[in-house]
């Protein structure tokens, strides 16, 4: 009886793949996602390639209804923030404060119930 792994074709006996009209294909499939793509930018012979380092920081302006400026200055006050950032930070810290209150609150009953 022979084994049934003696039958089945080795691995050096499949043929190679063309590599040749593959990577004509990938050229072909490149140079198509170029061209669908938008125009890549053109560097002057001189310049460097600019560092985004480099590029001016962009400044925009937003028009804001006044009763959400004087909410805003409602909330930094109540959470005695002088920031979003402070009053977000400071809210959640406020809210594991309560989540771990909570969690050995119900340790804490379950050690004095009486049964």
């Amino acid at each position: 009886m022979s084994h049934p792994l003696a039958d089945a074709p080795s691995p050096s006996a499949r043929p190679l793949p063309d590599f040749v009209a593959l990577a004509e294909k990938l050229q072909r499939i490149a140079q198509a996602l170029l061209a669908a793509g938008p125009p890549a930018p053109v560097a002057e012979s001189g310049d460097a390639p600019a560092v985004d380092a480099e590029r001016p920081s962009e400044i925009r302006t937003y028009r804001v209804p006044d009763y959400i400026v004087e909410e805003k200055r409602r909330l930094l006050a109540q959470h005695q923030a002088q920031s979003w950032q402070e009053m977000f930070d400071k809210t959640c810290n406020h809210l594991h404060t309560l989540i771990f209150l909570l969690q050995h609150f119900e340790t804490a009953r379950a050690w004095t119930a009486t049964p």
